[in-house]
């Protein structure tokens, strides 16, 4: 029985790119920049400042893919430092996080099941965009990126009771937006008839 490797394109770019090609780096740009992006504007917000972040996240990409050990997924790999330059620069350029009480509150996730007026992913990331920033930071990284509240805590040097208190006041903060705008929307549409 004769084995044989799948042609791996994203192996390929990696190694391509590990070598310093110019064309493999930007073919890595072109795949990976709008995730990226994305990642940057949810936890920056400013289109400038993402823009910044970005440009510093692949030259950290380009300079650190060397190290990049087989098994580890390159998404993955890249997000971590995409979210780890972002936070970086909000550490630089702001002063993130006022102190908040370490209380622990008890919260049961808010779903919305309108099947009426089912609202769009772009007026949620507007609303989630308004949170404080450091809401919306613990926000985007524990409900968006998935990161426990202990690696959010060791990332931004902080309790893990003040991540879970961010966490919930920002949950509730967006359960209040989301109420709001149902009731304009539901006030709009008894008004018209």
């Amino acid at each position: 029985m004769k084995l044989f490797k799948l042609y791996n394109k994203e192996g390929d770019i990696v190694e391509r790119c590990k070598k310093g090609e110019r064309k493999a780096q930007q073919e890595l740009f072109t795949k990976y920049s709008p995730l990226l992006m994305s990642v940057c504007m949810r936890i920056v917000a400013k289109r400038e400042e993402a823009e910044e972040v970005l440009s510093s996240v692949f030259l950290k990409v380009f300079k650190s893919i060397g190290s990049l050990k087989e098994e580890v997924p390159l998404e993955a790999w890249m997000r971590r430092i995409c979210i780890n330059e972002s936070l970086n620069h909000l550490r630089i350029k702001r002063s993130i996080f006022l102190e908040l009480d370490s209380e622990d509150y008890s919260f049961e996730e808010y779903r919305s099941h309108n099947q009426e007026d089912p609202w769009a992913t772009e007026e949620l990331q507007r609303m989630i965009e308004k949170l404080p920033l450091g809401y919306r930071t613990v926000f985007t990284m524990v409900a968006i990126e998935g990161f426990s509240h202990q690696e959010v805590a060791s990332l931004l040097n902080m309790e893990e009771s003040s991540s879970r208190s961010q966490l919930v006041k920002a949950r509730q903060l967006l359960q209040k937006q989301i109420t709001e705008r149902n009731y304009i929307v539901k006030h709009e549409r008894a008004t018209s008839i």
